[in-house]
């Protein structure tokens, strides 16, 4: 699971810095090595060290500082910094599916979790990722067949990972 926390981790990173940011680079790649061995208070401190150096907002920092957070069961603080992204930047789509991947794994708030993989949907409805773990949401709340309709669009949008689900759960 840390691999994949981790892999989503790195897609956030899309948005440039110019040379000016170095020292944000700094910090958020320390940031980023430091989750990935399982660092999380690294981590932490790392990301809040970016987030100062580009004047306190980064959507990515904040967002992986929160998955840092609920990492350690600081959940209240992850939540205030992914809803102070998702507040300031509604369109920044991957942060609702991030926000639902902390209620899902973290909080087991399945119907919220749910919410927020739609929404992410709504602004990338051909990432299989999002697709795959609205399936896995559903089928905590006993939704098999929403969760095999899901499981299978993911495996058509490329994630081959669900093929296994869809075999042992799905008729």
């Amino acid at each position: 699971m840390k691999k994949l926390l981790f892999t989503i981790l790195i897609t956030l990173s899309f948005i440039a810095v110019g040379q000016e940011n170095q020292e944000y680079l700094k910090y958020f790649n320390s940031g980023q090595s430091k989750f990935e061995s399982g660092d999380f208070y690294g981590a932490i401190y790392e990301y809040t060290k970016a987030i100062e150096v580009l004047d306190g907002f980064h959507p990515p920092s904040l967002t992986n500082r929160a998955l840092a957070k609920a990492m350690i069961g600081d959940l209240d603080s992850a939540y205030n910094d992914i809803n102070y992204v998702i507040e300031v930047v509604p369109e920044f789509g991957a942060t609702y599916f991030y926000r639902g991947l902390i209620k899902y794994q973290h909080s087991q708030d399945y119907y919220g979790a749910i919410s927020d993989f739609l929404r992410a949907i709504e602004y990338d409805n051909k990432n299989c990722k999002y697709v795959h773990y609205l399936g896995l949401t559903k089928e905590k709340i006993g939704d098999t067949n929403g969760a095999c309709n899901d499981w299978k669009k993911a495996i058509k949008l490329g994630y081959q990972d669900a093929s296994k689900l869809v075999e042992e759960k799905c008729n």
